[in-house]
């Protein structure tokens, strides 16, 4: 894994950022999953409105409802020299379950914890594909506006598969494991709560009221956690949602229902640490088919990042 990105200002500063820095990356998926990366030469409104990529359904909503976000990934698209239409192609891909899908959509097992006098934490496993041009990277975000995050994230996503404000909230998005054909199966946008959350927010509370609140769709939960030590999940089922609260100070999301059951044995029956039983935990699952690459750990409490990984040096980050 490569060193942190910085991106800091407009939505439009932070997506040139973006855009210029990791555009090999982002050509290279384009190149590698057959879409058109050919830039208009002049630049309109129009895509947002109109068109089968855009007009007719996410960007309509990313617009209406995530402008920043819109600003921001128009940027990329720019500062990568590729086409709005190619760039949000790439983000319905990685959000997509199926053979095709990218490392963002890929099972995955997300859960918080936190009992006793143990400090909180939010974590996800991070499923790898080797040699697909899919690879995790790490952002920082310092928005004019707003609080600045640490954010794990892909080179072709504005938002964020996890991250953490300079507040301590941190944010986790975890696909679920559902069967095809279920309500909100492809294209899910509850990602898009992650980035925002992170912007807005110092408190669980206000940011639950948020995303529960907000336009998305999918199947998915969004972990939530800041440095008090409050925590609750927001269930996205297709258009509905509903809070989760911890029980025995654990949620499990993600993954199949025998592997949730397996973690929560785990983490009922070890008398390791929290951190220590976490790890173990999550790497287990791999003996039960669960794809994993690395895990991803967040720690509120210290605005601290963690990601060890098969194929990456173990990264350590503090906002």
């Amino acid at each position: 894994m490569r060193s942190v990105l910085d991106c800091a200002g407009s939505p439009r500063d932070m997506g040139l950022d973006q855009g210029e820095a990791w555009r090999g990356a982002i050509r290279d998926r384009l190149a590698r999953t057959g879409i058109a990366s050919r830039r208009p030469r002049l630049a309109t409104l129009a895509p947002w409105t109109s068109g089968r990529v855009l007009g007719a359904g996410f960007g309509r909503q990313l617009i209406r409802h995530y402008s920043h976000l819109a600003e921001r990934m128009d940027a990329v698209a720019r500062g990568a020299d590729v086409s709005l239409e190619a760039l949000v192609e790439l983000f319905t891909l990685a959000s997509r379950r199926g053979p095709s899908a990218d490392v963002f959509s890929r099972p995955a097992l997300g859960v918080f914890t936190g009992r006793d006098a143990n400090p909180l934490q939010l974590a996800r496993t991070l499923p790898g594909l080797v040699g697909s041009g899919s690879s995790w990277r790490l952002r920082r975000s310092r928005p004019e506006v707003g609080f600045a995050s640490l954010e794990l994230t892909l080179p072709w996503l504005v938002t964020a598969a996890a991250g953490l404000n300079e507040k301590g909230l941190g944010a986790v998005v975890v696909p679920r494991m559902e069967p095809p054909g279920s309500p909100g199966a492809d294209i899910p946008t509850a990602s898009l709560l992650v980035q925002e959350c992170l912007q807005r927010f110092e408190a669980l509370d206000a940011a639950l009221d948020w995303c529960l609140k907000r336009p998305v769709t999918g199947n998915g939960l969004v972990l939530l956690a800041d440095e008090h030590g409050e925590s609750a999940a927001v269930e996205v089922a297709g258009t509905r949602r509903r809070v989760l609260r911890p029980q025995d100070g654990l949620i499990v999301s993600g993954a199949e229902a025998q592997a949730r059951d397996r973690v929560r044995k785990a983490w009922n029956e070890t008398q390791d640490s929290d951190a220590e039983a976490l790890d173990a935990v999550l790497h287990s699952q791999r003996e039960f088919g669960l794809p994993i690459d690395g895990v991803l750990v967040l720690d509120p409490k210290s605005r601290s990042l963690a990601v060890s990984s098969s194929h990456f040096d173990q990264v350590s980050e503090t906002l």
